[in-house]
Order: structure tokens, then sequence, then C-alpha cells
């Protein structure tokens, strides 16, 4: 064991700290602030949910893949490090808000991006339905919805 030793200002009567004690008081300062692993599980774990919770009101399956990806890697990695679902959810986040999401129903021919339509349909806007120019998306708003769908 490691004995450190302060010096006392004679003014002022208060302890001087040389680099050594200041270095063990940074370090000790850092400790001190990292969460428990098993807290931080728990953290994960809850935010992972919210994420769940929250795609399935915003429904995009462009996004799908890594949110299932950062549950595996959560049960994987948990109790390791959580950075791996954690970079996951990071790339996840921008998909869920993209503006583009991939229609999971083939349509036929080559993939393009088609734009969404929300609302009641006019006779005009049916009719591009019909030849595939937009999609009708419904009367229900929820304002998560993308603007265009990648339809292949």
């Amino acid at each position: 064991m490691r004995i450190l030793k302060c010096k006392i200002n004679e003014k002022s009567r208060s302890p001087i700290r040389d680099d050594t004690i200041r270095g063990v008081a940074r370090l000790t300062a850092t400790y001190k602030m990292r969460l428990h692993p098993r807290i931080r599980g728990i953290v994960v774990f809850l935010v992972l949910l919210w994420a769940t919770l929250f795609w399935v009101g915003a429904f995009r399956f462009a996004s799908l893949p890594l949110l299932i990806a950062a549950w595996i890697l959560f049960f994987k990695y948990g109790r390791t490090t959580i950075r791996p679902s954690l970079i996951a959810l990071i790339i996840w986040l921008p998909l869920t808000f993209s503006p583009i999401d991939i229609l999971p129903i083939p349509k036929g021919g080559r993939p393009r991006l088609v734009p969404l339509v929300m609302g009641l349909p006019t006779r005009e806007t049916a009719e591009r339905a019909e030849r595939d120019e937009v999609i009708l998306g419904g009367c229900i708003v929820s304002g998560f919805e993308p603007k265009y769908y990648l339809v292949w």
C-alpha cells in the first residue's frame, strides 16, 4: 500500500496537493461517474423497449433490421458491453425518421420512388394510384408517415 503525503500551506493551513494527489483525485472522480454495469444494462434495456414501442407507432420497414440487430446485440453482449447495441440504435434513429421507406409488397417493375398520398383520394388521385404513380396511405394521419416509398 502506498501512502501519499500532502503538504500544508503555512498561511492558510489548507493542504497543498501535488501532481500525484491530483491524479488520484481525477481517477476517483472518473470512477465515481461510471454507472454500475447492471444499472447501465437496465437503462439500455429501457431505451430499446422505448425504441421498439416507438417503431410500432412509426412503423418503418427500413429501420426494422437495425432494431432487431440492436436487440440481438444487447442480449449477446449486454453483460460485457453496451456499445454494439447503442451503435445499432444510433443508425436506427435516422432511418426511423427518414422520409423514404421500403414497401414490402412487390409491385413489379424496376425499383423506383413513389410518393405517398394521405387523406381521402380524389378521382384523379385514384386513377394515378391504379397506374402505380402514387400510393394511397389512408385517412388516418399520424405525422410519422414517409413522403415516399421505394417500390420494387
